[in-house]
Parts: structure tokens; sequence; C-alpha cells
């Protein structure tokens, strides 16, 4: 006896994980998230990961992911539903961003501007005393695709288990024929 393939119910996946990274990369572009454009091109690194009692889709994202859609708290303040515990962020990470953003510092009170590295650390400071707002962006994609797909999946799998019941039932009577 053939073990049940899922033929259908992975093809209904494949496109839920699609509509899943298009829609957001789209909330990423609308609300200016990805300076660099590496959070939007980690999108489209997903997998469909079948293990004994379930399918899963993975997005393989950049690390920083988290504190972009969980935001994080302050040690002074924090953010509404900010889920992530303080952190000073990495400072080279904070580097980078300001080249690509490009950030313009303002003079201090000395009419001094401050370098790249201290502007980083000035950053630094504020997320980790203030926290950073939570932008739910993955959450609010897969809400917005999920409706529709519950049943595309039920359909699949009624497909994929009929197909296989009647192949069942074709080996089971064929014999019967002769």
């Amino acid at each position: 006896m053939e073990l049940m393939t899922l033929n259908n119910l992975m093809a209904v996946l494949r496109d839920f994980a699609a509509d899943i990274s298009r829609d957001y990369k789209a909330r990423i572009a609308e609300r200016g998230k990805d300076a660099s454009g590496a959070l939007s091109r980690s999108a489209d690194n997903w997998t469909i990961r079948a293990t004994n009692d379930r399918y899963e889709i993975v997005f393989r994202l950049e690390d920083y992911w988290k504190y972009v859609e969980r935001g994080s708290r302050g040690t002074e303040s924090s953010p509404a539903g900010a889920l992530g515990k303080a952190h000073w962020p990495p400072a080279s990470a904070l580097q980078r961003w300001i080249e690509i953003k490009p950030i313009l510092p303002h003079p201090d009170a000395r009419g001094k501007i401050p370098t790249t590295k201290q502007l980083a650390f000035l950053i630094g400071r504020k997320i980790y005393t203030e926290g950073i707002a939570p932008a739910p962006m993955m959450t609010e994609a897969i809400a917005s695709e999920r409706p529709r797909y519950e049943q595309l999946i039920k359909q699949a799998l009624y497909r994929d288990t009929t197909t296989y019941i009647n192949s069942l039932m074709m080996d089971a009577f064929s014999g019967f024929r002769k």
C-alpha cells in the first residue's frame, strides 16, 4: 500500500507562502521599514516543512525582523505594544543603517557634528532607554491572507484524500475483475 501524497495541499501552501511574502513586502514598503532592502529580500526565503503531524511554512527572515515585528521595551519608557526586552542594538548594524538611510546628524550644543560611530551610539542609547514601537507586518500579512487560504487548504486536503481513497479502492477491487 502506497502512502498518501498531498500534492494539492503542497501547491496551496506554496501559493499561501508566496502571497504572505508579497503582502509582507508591500507592508514593509508602505511603512518605510527596509532601508537596505534586505528584509524584503529575505521574505522570499521560505520553505514548507513536513513533520509527523503538520506542515509548516517557515520564513528565514533577517535576524532583526523580530525587533521590527515585536518592537522592544526601553529601560526608562516603552512604546505601546512593545514585546521585546530592552537591548542595545549592535553598533555595526546601526552604522550600516545610518549610511544606507542616510541619517543627517544635527550639530550638538557646541556646534560639533557627531561621527557615524557617535551617532550610532546615540541612536542605540535611545533604543535602549525608550524602546522601539512594534510594526507587526508579518502578523498582519498572515492574518490578511489566512481566511482565503483556510478554505483552499480544506479543498486541497479533500482532493488529496479523495484521490488516495479512490486509489485504494481501485487496488482493492482490481482483483475481483479477473
